[in-house]
């Protein structure tokens, strides 16, 4: 036993033991920088618990896809003052009309996509592949026959044996072992062995591990949007067959860490059996695209990375005060986990009906500490309505020309 674990261990080599390692010390590594990342508040403005705490349980999930802030604040509370940070809310609003848009949710599900799709699981097949295409030559330098002590008659020789090449060979090892009797009563005992697996194969495990897991991503569906109800003044999606469902007046946000940029998070709430409303955050997606990295303003003022939650901030309070004709239309483009995502959750038809439903005789749940008055409005806000058309005509003029065409009714994208 001491042998083959010896073996095995030393056949693994130097991309071997790297990639071990990677196995066994990453994920230890990743939980003790976990508190460092998960907890991290996102905006360097809004430190600790102002201007109210966020309650929510943090599970070690979670690192892999960000973690929400500590605070929580209304749609027209306070925000970032480094910058000014126009409304902007890139391909993520798959449709939208006089009355509702859709955007799609999750930052967090799409983060995990890069992070544990196209680092660990990426990573993982290309060590695997390495170490495998690396011994793989070493093999084929290597003798594939092994020589008998039987004598051919035709040529005089001893008989050679075939021990396969190739692929298959290498995956599957042949050797001859040999012994000799030394005496004159019995011939030489000559016997083939194989063996299906050996320490060779571990970069095979590494390569299916991280097939595998790249597979379960990209076959996963991307949770449904989030529709924003301008009309009814409502926000609601449904998760796990319950509705969820806010007030926007008094809606409660948080900004979500993410890979290269922050979404923003939302406070929905559901009811319990015994008919109480309980609150779950959900975020809408947050992801940059390629092109944004060739607008300058964009880049500048930090909508395609930090502060791009923001962004989303300012688009969805013109869009719901004011309507369509006052933010920029919806980008036609798609980015590389538009492909990496193909499949994704649907919203039933009758989705208004059913928050209404659930709504019922009580009014639209929320924080009422948040709710404000159009007068009291902070500076930012106002700056929102009076410089609208400007943010509007220059991101039209920058954003790629093909646009996605005003929707006649809500689609679930």
């Amino acid at each position: 036993m001491y042998e083959a674990i010896k073996e095995w261990v030393t056949g693994l080599g130097f991309w071997g033991a790297i990639g071990l390692s990677m196995v066994t010390v990453l994920p230890l590594l990743l939980w003790l920088l976990k508190p460092l990342i998960v907890n991290n508040p996102v905006a360097r403005d809004y430190v600790g618990e102002y201007p109210k705490k966020r309650q929510q349980k943090r599970n070690f999930f979670s690192f892999f896809g960000g973690g929400f802030a500590k605070w929580k604040s209304g749609v027209y509370g306070p925000r970032d003052r480094t910058f000014e940070v126009p409304p902007y809310c890139s391909s993520h609003v798959t449709s939208f009309s006089n009355d509702k848009c859709t955007v799609r949710s999750d930052h967090r599900f799409f983060t995990r996509r890069i992070v544990l799709g196209g680092y660990v699981f990426g990573i993982i097949f290309m060590l695997g592949f390495m170490i495998f295409m690396k011994d793989y030559l070493k093999y084929g330098e290597s003798r594939q026959y092994c020589i008998t002590n039987e004598i051919e008659l035709e040529t005089g020789y001893r008989k050679s044996v075939y021990t396969g090449g190739g692929i298959s060979g290498y995956i599957h090892a042949r050797w001859c072992t040999i012994k000799l009797r030394y005496n004159n009563d019995g011939p030489a005992l000559e016997k083939l062995n194989s063996i299906f697996l050996s320490s060779r194969h571990f970069p095979f495990t590494l390569m299916l591990f991280g097939l595998l897991g790249w597979a379960c991503l990209f076959f996963k569906k991307a949770p449904p949007p989030i529709i924003f109800d301008r009309k009814k003044r409502i926000v609601y999606t449904q998760y796990k067959g319950k509705v969820y469902v806010s007030d926007w007046d008094t809606l409660s946000i948080s900004p979500t860490s993410g890979h290269l940029s922050n979404g923003l998070g939302l406070e929905l709430y559901t009811k319990d059996e015994q008919g109480n409303w309980q609150p779950k955050w959900f975020s809408l997606a947050g992801y940059h695209y390629h092109f944004e990295y060739w607008i300058g303003y964009l880049w500048d003022s930090g909508l395609s990375w930090m502060k791009r939650w923001e962004g989303m901030r300012g688009w969805l309070i013109l869009y719901m005060d004011k309507g369509p004709d006052f933010v920029h239309a919806p980008v036609d483009r798609k980015g590389l986990l538009d492909y990496f995502v193909p499949f994704r959750k649907k919203l039933p038809d009758n989705m208004e009906q059913q928050a209404l439903s659930l709504i019922g005789d009580d009014k639209a749940p929320g924080d009422e500490d948040f709710r404000i008055k159009e007068k009291d409005y902070p500076p930012h806000i106002k700056d929102l309505y009076k410089y609208w058309n400007d943010w509007k005509t220059y991101l039209n003029q920058t954003l790629p020309k093909k646009r996605r065409e005003v929707a006649k009714g809500v689609k679930n994208g």
